[in-house]
């Protein structure tokens, strides 16, 4: 089963790619990496904390693909935020923090495999506009987090201390998540 990441996930929306369940999370792992290097404004924070909640063994196979109109975009940001995701795309490029991911980790990111694949996520990004915005989306995410008791994530935005300053999800730290579900 694979994920697809698209625009706006209309029937008549072209602008998506598939990646296998693996390949998606490699995807969002240099996203993460990256964005908690990068994020230092709430609203950076919030993005990448939502990119962290994005993964296979918590969401499920098949269900880590996403639109980028469902993330936690606000129209009066939109222009800064969609700047900001540009910057977590190009700064994972260059494997930006990828040496925070610890020996356990080490290859997980295959450069060969996962640039390409942020370079289809980025121009999904690139037509993202503040129209497309639905804060609905955005308000929803974020309620989560009190009924499961979690503010302090949003509140506080800690930082794994195993992996060097990533920024932790709803469910903790998306790297740690990956060394329990591996044996790790």
């Amino acid at each position: 089963m694979s994920n697809t990441f698209g625009l706006t996930g209309k029937s008549d929306d072209k602008e998506y790619f598939r990646l296998s369940n693996a390949a998606s999370d490699e995807m969002i792992h240099a996203l993460v990496a990256a964005g908690s290097a990068l994020a230092e404004t709430e609203r950076e924070k919030l993005m990448i904390v939502w990119l962290g909640d994005q993964h296979t063994y918590i969401c499920g196979i098949g269900n880590v693909g996403f639109d980028i109109v469902e993330m936690p975009w606000t129209k009066d940001g939109f222009e800064s935020e969609k700047a900001f995701i540009l910057r977590c795309v190009e700064a994972a490029k260059n494997k930006l923090w990828w040496d925070r991911l610890g020996p356990e980790l080490e290859g997980i990111l295959k450069e060969e495999l996962v640039i390409p694949w942020l370079e289809s996520f980025g121009k999904l990004v690139e037509k993202m506009t503040v129209e497309l915005v639905d804060e609905e989306e955005r308000t929803e995410w974020l309620s989560w987090f009190g009924k499961l008791g979690k503010e302090n994530i949003i509140r506080e935005y800690p930082t794994c201390e195993k992996h060097k300053g990533i920024l932790l999800s709803m469910y903790g730290c998306r790297f740690c998540v990956e060394l329990n579900e591996n044996g790790g």
